[in-house]
């Protein structure tokens, strides 16, 4: 039990949605030691690299046999790469880097977005009917991710939006879960409707954020 439980804390973060908290807090611990003693673009790569091994959960099913039998030593003891070293810590150092640079966003950022967007769909059509252990990490994941945030820091810097997208974020991360769950139960066929399903949650999702919100508003101390 107490190994199960530092496995839980430290390594997928006890539910399925709060393995990032630990991956961001190993990330920058080991990002912070490195930085000290040396340059920033060498962890870059070896981060990288750790990324395309955590992908292989991803791509498992197009990979040759002789590699897909030494992955599954791994797989079977600590079965998944969404944990810090195969999966945080490459975009915690990207976003380093890239917060490292005086020069980040050009006018061509949003060109760039919706072509590394629709390479994302693309990738994943192609992995659709492929053998998958997962699909938490897709290669497609790294321009979109990067040209998204030079596309909000141009927006930030060059527009005035009233909403506040801030403010809403962390609820839609902590609230989305739970609502899956009930819509589960309620709904036990809800599955069987994906996009319906996915509506429905972020409507749901989004209105208790609101709600949330207006009452941090209203001095309620007691929400967070």
């Amino acid at each position: 039990m107490p190994l199960v439980l530092v496995i839980a804390l430290a390594y997928t973060g006890v539910y399925y949605h709060l393995w990032y908290f630990p991956a961001v807090i190993f990330s920058l611990l080991l990002l912070k030691k490195w930085k000290n003693k040396h340059s920033i673009k060498p962890l870059l790569v070896i981060s990288f690299i750790l990324l395309l091994f955590g992908a292989t959960e991803t791509y498992y099913g197009v990979l040759p046999l002789s590699i897909q039998e030494l992955l599954s030593y791994y797989y079977h003891i600590f079965f998944t790469t969404r944990n810090f070293l195969f999966f945080g810590l490459f975009y915690v150092v990207l976003g380093y880097f890239m917060g490292s640079k005086k020069e980040l966003y050009s006018k061509n950022c949003f060109a760039k977005l919706i072509v590394t967007f629709f390479l994302l769909i693309f990738e994943a059509i192609l992995l659709h009917d492929t053998n998958r252990l997962d699909s938490n990490i897709l290669i497609s994941c790294v321009p979109l991710t990067y040209y998204l945030f030079i596309s909000s820091i141009y927006i930030s810097n060059h527009m005035k939006i009233k909403f506040q997208f801030g403010n809403f974020s962390k609820y839609y991360y902590f609230i989305h879960p739970m609502i899956i769950l009930i819509l589960s139960l309620l709904i036990p066929n809800i599955h069987d409707y994906p996009y319906f399903n996915i509506l429905l949650v972020l409507f749901i999702t989004h209105i208790l954020s609101f709600i949330i919100i207006q009452l941090k508003k209203n001095n309620k101390r007691w929400i967070i």
